[in-house]
């Protein structure tokens, strides 16, 4: 439960190759102070008491699962499988299954951001206003904010932020 006493679960979106970097090596592999850079959006969102902790991987999957079980061994983290790279949007609804039976909001988080502490992820300047994109046939997102809580009601293109506007 976040401190606010609602239910709180995260989708970190950890698949991407990492082309830039130039390595044969998944991105969210590569080490900043002796943890692979994933470590710590994934710590950041159970700080917060996010459970589960969804980790959308990718490429070198087996890989990113294994060293990020590791890293977090007995926590409240499961993995979901993007098996081929097509787009954000499409790395969230491969949490899906991953989350069902989940009802609360769900925070969802980039793993390629080392820096994220938990009280940017709640901050009330954080925004409320997003555009999204999800295939036909969807309910729309009912909370939206680009770092923060999410609740996933189905499809749509838009979501609005906890104000209701």
């Amino acid at each position: 439960m976040s401190n606010a006493g609602q239910k709180i679960a995260a989708v970190v979106l950890a698949a991407g190759k990492g082309t830039r970097m130039k390595s044969e090596r998944a991105k969210v592999l590569h080490e900043m102070a002796g943890r692979p850079i994933a470590f710590f959006p994934i710590r950041a969102a159970l700080a917060l008491d996010a459970s589960p902790v969804v980790v959308v991987v990718g490429y070198q999957a087996e890989s990113v699962k294994e060293e990020l079980g590791r890293q977090f061994a007995g926590a409240p983290v499961r993995f979901a499988l993007q098996a081929e790279q097509l787009g954000t949007g499409h790395a969230v609804l491969c949490a899906e299954e991953a989350l069902r039976g989940f009802d609360g909001n769900v925070l969802i988080l980039a793993a390629d951001v080392p820096l994220l502490r938990p009280q940017t992820t709640m901050s009330p300047t954080a925004p409320t206003r997003c555009r999204g994109w999800l295939p036909p046939g969807r309910a729309p997102m009912s909370r939206c904010s680009l770092a923060g809580p999410a609740t996933p009601k189905g499809t749509a293109a838009s979501c609005v932020g906890p104000t209701g506007r």
